[in-house]
């Protein structure tokens, strides 16, 4: 620790400064101390430790200097600022954030994984009573596509859950209090336990969840349970999948999220032709493509894969080739689409703004400035050519 690193002290940290030096000086135990500062009487003794060693520098932040944890990607701020401008120029901040959060940046895949959880543990409820989110319904009153649901209630229709949507916050008033409970002693429950990861956290809740029921839950008036148990066929990998609907080409093609599926030709994948077939998008990244309920084989492109550098340097006879095809690669938007789940996870980071063009969007000129720039590398290595 360096006085560099602690340059400047905060309130909390001058407050905590003060504390440990009352324990060093005999004048309070670290339990004492631990409950004055809000922290277990193990972070306290850790807190003395570095003291010790370090002097009064040890009681600033470590993270002094280094990028937050939550810090936003570069450009995140401005891209929010510009969607507030152009939209929400009168909205408050709390309906701001709300709005963002809800319309730009909703990851489908949470409430899957959240409710097909409590689905194997609780069994089927008869019906499940939401707000009126658009992760629930349909809120534009406009649309005439599609089948009346979304994602979510579409898995919910299958397994046949009904929703219920609420009308106002206060026709689930127990559900609003109760996460006002949780809003203030679980963040405490979380702080005094050190807790400060996602998986952290996901692994106390259970714990948190017993001794909050034991403490505050109420006998309902009637205990009858109608959760019906899931059944052997109900497959809740396939219900809680990213289906989208995709026409094939007449070469037995379909494209999904930049990428380019090559249907196997056979007797089946012909019938599809012109057809609609449905794009299966499972939570671990798998894809599969169906044609009434049929799987049909396939093997894929992807549009967005780059030139490897070593490829350049392997293949001298086509490395100029190779180095022109990257630069002009090098210009394009390797984005994939923010409102599908990501290929390798549950869900994906907010789309970052970008001045790169999409793959048709790409033009002559594009080419022409690849052309450019190799001539100057060429000039820069053998010099120019009189």
């Amino acid at each position: 620790m360096t006085a560099h690193a602690a340059e400047f002290f905060t309130l909390d940290e001058v407050n905590r400064l003060k504390i440990i030096q009352d324990v060093v000086d005999r004048r309070l135990t670290t339990l004492m101390a631990a409950q004055r500062l809000g922290i277990s009487d193990r972070q306290c003794r850790r807190l003395l430790s570095r003291y010790r060693e370090y002097g009064p520098l040890g009681m600033a932040s470590r993270r002094r200097g280094k990028p937050s944890n939550n810090q936003l990607p570069d450009g995140l701020a401005q891209y929010a600022l510009n969607i507030i401008r152009e939209r929400y120029t009168d909205f408050g901040p709390t309906l701001a954030c709300e709005k963002l959060a809800e319309l730009h940046d909703i990851h489908l895949s949470t409430y899957f994984e959240a409710t097909r959880g409590y689905l194997e543990k609780h069994g089927k409820p008869l019906a499940l009573y939401s707000d009126k989110a658009s992760v629930f319904r349909i809120n534009n009153k406009n649309a005439t596509g599609g089948d009346g649901y979304t994602q979510f209630g579409r898995a919910m229709h299958e397994l046949n859950i009904q929703t219920i949507c609420a009308n106002t916050s206060s026709a689930k008033g127990r559900v609003e209090r109760a996460h006002l409970t949780l809003q203030d002693r679980l963040v405490k429950e979380l702080r005094l336990r050190g807790i400060s990861s996602v998986d952290a956290a996901n692994h106390f809740a259970d714990e948190f969840m017993t001794d909050y029921n034991r403490r505050f839950a109420k006998a309902p008036r009637h205990d009858f349970d109608v959760h019906r148990p899931l059944e052997n066929d109900d497959d809740l990998a396939a219900f809680f999948t990213w289906r989208e609907q995709r026409r094939v080409s007449k070469s037995l093609t379909v494209q999904y999220d930049k990428v380019l599926y090559l249907i196997e030709d056979n007797e089946l994948s012909r019938r599809s032709i012109g057809k609609y077939i449905e794009v299966w998008h499972y939570s671990d990244g798998r894809k599969e493509l169906r044609l009434n309920g049929v799987v049909l084989p396939f093997s894929t492109y992807d549009r967005l894969q780059e030139i490897d550098q070593g490829a350049i340097v392997d293949n001298k006879r086509l490395g100029r080739t190779l180095e022109f095809i990257k630069l002009v690669q090098d210009k394009r938007d390797n984005n994939r689409s923010q409102a599908l789940p990501a290929g390798d996870g549950p869900s994906r980071r907010r789309r970052k703004p970008t001045q790169k063009k999409s793959q048709r969007s790409l033009n002559g000129d594009d080419m022409l400035e690849a052309l450019k720039t190799l001539q100057s590398r060429s000039e820069g290595i053998f010099g120019t050519r009189k």
